[in-house]
This record gives structure tokens, sequence and C-alpha cells, in this order.
């Protein structure tokens, strides 16, 4: 499921580190040491991105404090399996609108292209009611392409080498499911999550708590409760993941440092 979080420059956050329990989990030192931990790579064969089928779906961004719900974006989601010069991929079409400054609905559509099965990301392109367009084609850990923010009088080029391969950031929900041996309670799995505004590869880790019910198309769905973390102890949010289309069901963004208002994302199907 694509996501964007800001219209201006889409931000997805992570910090390096290591992850450590909670109580009652077992302990952290220099490595992750539970005793069920699936590490993967891009191009791991332990990741099987051909779990996904060709789909749509709804997002609808929520701000909640306390007692109060604003929405401050919705999009939709829409899969379609295809072929590249005899490579299997998927084409991800994301649009909708997001708050931006002032209050201000901004439209944007942004298109990505992955690999099928590994879920390597080949090609990314954004293009915002704000000014911001983004058009990046990615080989392994070799970025080119271009970029251009509303502060920019023109684009400017992009042409970068990642310390290590990563998984994209506004993608990254697509993980947990597509490992292979599928979800189960007390799993771990890790990996590089690499932002393209930022150019940052970093570790974030997925915790498969316990399989559950949530609430999803007026009904409760049996669903896997699965915690988000970032390398340095910081629960960055939970996820409520259903066998079926659209996967994403609900997913909390914890707030940040002295509680206050959070999102929540909330999937859908799409409407025909």
């Amino acid at each position: 499921m694509i996501r964007i979080e800001h219209a201006v420059v889409p931000l997805f956050g992570a910090v390096v580190g290591l992850v450590a329990g909670q109580a009652g989990g077992p302990s952290i030192g220099t490595e992750i040491t539970w005793p069920d931990t699936v590490r993967v790579e891009v191009g791991s064969p332990l990741v099987n991105g051909t779990v996904y089928p060709a789909h749509g779906g709804v997002v609808t961004r929520l701000r909640i404090d306390g007692a109060r719900v604003d929405t401050t974006g919705r999009w939709t989601n829409i899969l379609v399996i295809g072929d590249s010069a005899g490579r299997a991929v998927h084409r991800w079409h994301t649009s909708g609108t997001t708050r931006g400054p002032g209050g201000r609905d901004v439209p944007y559509d942004l298109w990505q292209t992955f690999d099928a099965r590994t879920l390597a990301l080949y090609g990314y392109h954004l293009r915002s009611g704000n000014g911001t367009h983004i058009q990046l084609a990615i080989d392994g850990v070799r970025v080119r392409g271009t970029r251009r923010t509303p502060a920019d009088s023109a684009p400017r080029s992009v042409d970068l080498t990642l310390p290590r391969a990563g998984f994209v950031a506004g993608a990254s929900d697509l993980i947990p499911q597509a490992v292979e041996g599928g979800l189960r309670e007390g799993l771990v799995i890790t990996a590089p999550i690499w932002s393209p505004q930022a150019g940052t590869v970093e570790l974030q880790m997925w915790s498969v708590r316990r399989r559950t019910t949530v609430e999803f198309d007026g009904r409760q769905a049996p669903a896997w409760e699965v915690e988000h973390y970032s390398a340095d102890r910081e629960l960055l949010g939970t996820l409520w993941l259903i066998d079926d289309p659209p996967y994403m069901a609900r997913w909390d963004i914890a707030a940040r440092e002295g509680g206050g208002p959070f999102t929540r994302m909330v999937g859908e199907r799409r409407g025909e």
C-alpha cells in the first residue's frame, strides 16, 4: 500500500540504531537477538512480492487529537502487474490529496515501479499540485533523475550512490506479508528502508504481536497486529494487516515524544 505523508516533499522517516524489546521481550545489545528474526535485503529470496495480486484500495489519513478527528488526506492505490523487458514488475499508481500549509488540500499523483518478486524499486515519479516534481530511476544503489520542489526555479539533477540498497519507505507496509513463510506470532523482520527525499538508508523492524481482528468494511476482519519500529528503540506505529486486498486495514502512526495528536491510516476497498 503506497502512501504519501506530505505533498511538498513526502517525508518517510527512520533513525539509525538498534531496536529494543518491550517489557517481557528479549534483550537487545549490538545485535537483534529475537529467536525468530528474518533479516531481509533488497533482492533477498526471502521476499516474494508475487503474493500481491492486481488490486486497488483507498486510504484515508486522519489526525486524531482526543475526541477530535480531522481528515488530512485521502488517496487511491492501484496495482497493475506488467512486464518490462521480460522482467515481471508491479506498477503502483497513487492519486489523491494531502493537507498542505494553511489547511489547503493539495492534489498529487505518484507512479512507482517495483520488481514483482523482490519489491526492489526501479522507478519513482511524483507530481504534486504545489509544483513538486520528482522523477528517479533506481538501479541497485545508483539513483539518477531530476527533482524540483516549490523552492526551485528549475529542476535539479539527481545522481547519487546509496550506501546500501533499501526498500522504499512509502511502501514499507508491503514487506511483512511478502516475507516467505508468512506472518506468525513472534516473528521479527528487519529491513533497510530508503527515503527518496532524504537519500538515506536506515534499518527498520516489524514485530508480529498477535492474531486478532480489526474493523474493516463494516465488519470485524481477521488481522495480524504488527508493530513497526525504528532502529533506535522508537515505536513508529502499529499496523493491522488483513488477509485480502487492500491488506492494510489500519495503521496508527505513533505520536512523538510527549504524546498528543497522532495519525491513523484507514484502508478500504476501492469503490468500483
